[in-house]
């Protein structure tokens, strides 16, 4: 909720009874989470001008990360951010010791594509309200739009599920504090935070969400099986066996002369560990450079967060 409030709901998200107490635990949960992990960065949009992530390490540690630990990993991508064009932001969490690590995590991005996964939890959450299953069209477009990645099959579900309306409720239901439309009404450019998209990761693949058990495994099983040119990302940081569910999203923003929108979240499942990763990033040369620059970062971070638990 924002403000303490929330508003009335016609489309009727959240309001069933059970699923408000899941929806309470669940931004309780977050809450801790995003708190624990660091601060830093902007507020301002991807092509601008910002501070870099790294700000006081005292306030940013996440919880188990010593202050050695923390400046290590910022010192890392500090010095990366440094050396190569565009922005970036992360926040990462082991979730069995609870580590935690964010850089940047309030500056905002464009979603571009990454908006598909809180158009994936509107639906899932629509159909648990109404106490049906999705119907084969449902199905069938949810698969193509994370899998995929297919735009027009996208714009039918986007209008499916309540389009900008419903988008402001999941942002309540979800607790996303720092999301919203960017002055265009296309579901694509809208704004967000690597924190705020931890939040809907974590709604589509653990245990405290607001969406049944369920729905979290058909979720999870089109984001494991995302097509192959498109599976980049937050899996450069997993090992050989590990299963990797996740979506990312690209684009050549025309505002910030092309620069591309390069942005990827996903869940890492090991046999004795398990992590959720969001790297946003903004202002790079081109798509392949931005890939690049998202994969680095990612496996930094986790590399970080592996040696903090040992």
């Amino acid at each position: 909720m924002r403000n303490g409030r929330r508003r009335n709901s016609p489309s009727g998200y959240g309001r069933h009874p059970r699923r408000a107490v899941r929806v309470a635990a669940f931004l309780a949960t977050t809450a801790l989470l995003t708190n624990a992990a660091a601060c830093g960065g902007s507020s301002s949009p991807t092509g601008s001008a910002g501070p870099s992530g790294s700000a006081d390490p005292a306030a940013q540690r996440g919880p188990g990360l010593d202050r050695q630990q923390h400046e290590r990993v910022t010192t890392l991508l500090d010095r990366h951010t440094a050396e190569h064009e565009g922005r970036m932001s992360v926040v990462a969490r082991e979730a069995d010791s609870g580590l935690t690590y964010s850089y940047g995590k309030h500056r905002a991005f464009h979603t571009a594509s990454l908006v598909k996964l809180e158009i994936l939890f509107l639906l899932l959450l629509r159909a648990e309200e109404e106490d049906r299953a999705l119907t084969g069209r449902e199905r069938s477009l949810a698969s193509a739009m994370i899998r995929s990645s297919d735009n027009g099959d996208t714009d039918e579900l986007y209008t499916r599920v309540g389009a900008a309306e419903a988008m402001a409720e999941g942002h309540d239901l979800l607790g996303l504090e720092r999301s919203g439309p960017s002055g265009d009404a296309r579901w694509g450019v809208r704004t967000t935070t690597a924190s705020d998209q931890m939040r809907v990761l974590r709604a589509l693949v653990t245990d405290d969400s607001p969406l049944t058990q369920a729905s979290q495994d058909y979720a999870r099983e089109l984001l494991a099986d995302v097509a192959p040119g498109q599976s980049w990302g937050v899996s450069a940081a997993a090992g050989p066996s590990e299963e990797v569910e996740l979506k990312n999203g690209w684009l050549p923003w025309r505002a910030d002369s092309g620069r591309w929108v390069v942005n990827s979240a996903g869940h890492i499942v090991g046999e004795d560990r398990e992590y959720l990763v969001v790297v946003l990033s903004g202002h790079h040369r081109d798509y392949s450079s931005g890939i690049a620059r998202v994969e680095h970062v990612a496996s930094e971070v986790v590399d970080a967060l592996d040696t903090a638990a040992e």
